[in-house]
C-alpha cells in the first residue's frame, strides 16, 4: 500500500504547469479519496471517503511548498446500507512540492498511522513521485 499514497497524487499531477512552478494543484482544488475497509467475523465492512484540498503557499529552508488539508468525509457502512456523513473540518495533513526535475516531495506535519502513510517520515521531504523514472 506504501505505493498507493505515490501513485494517487502521481496520477493527479497531470495538471503541472511549468517546471520551475512548485505548485502541485490549483489552490482550493479538492480530490476526494475512496477506500474500502474488509470487514472481519462477517462484517462486510465499508467504505471511507477522504477529502484533500490544496490551500495556499508556504516556505521552508528556501523551497516552496503548498499546503494539503484533509479530511473524513464520511463511511457507508455495507451491513446496513447507511451513508453516515462527518462534519469534522479540514486539518492540517502536508506539504506537497514539485521540484524543477518533475520529482514529488510530501512532508508530512505529524506522523501518519494510516497503514498506506507509515512509511513517510514526518516533517521531512519524502519522494513520492518521479515522472523520470522509465518502466
Amino acid at each position: 500500500m506504501k505505493y498507493a499514497f505515490g501513485l494517487f497524487f502521481g496520477l493527479l499531477s497531470l495538471g503541472i504547469k511549468a517546471q520551475s512552478d512548485h505548485r502541485f494543484r490549483e489552490t482550493g482544488v479538492q480530490i476526494i479519496e475512496s477506500n474500502i475497509k474488509t470487514g472481519q467475523h462477517g462484517d462486510p465492512g465499508g467504505q471511507w471517503f477522504v477529502v484533500y484540498r490544496f490551500e495556499g503557499d508556504t516556505m521552508i529552508n528556501g523551497l516552496s511548498y503548498q499546503v494539503v488539508n484533509r479530511k473524513n468525509h464520511g463511511y457507508y457502512d455495507f451491513k446496513n446500507h447507511k451513508l453516515q456523513y462527518s462534519d469534522a473540518d479540514f486539518q492540517p495533513f502536508g506539504l506537497i512540492r514539485v521540484d524543477t526535475a518533475k520529482k514529488i516531495f510530501f512532508r508530512p506535519l505529524h506522523p501518519l498511522a494510516d497503514d498506506d502513510y507509515n512509511d513517510l517520515m514526518e516533517n521531512q521531504d519524502n519522494l513520492i513521485y518521479d515522472f523520470n523514472v522509465q518502466a
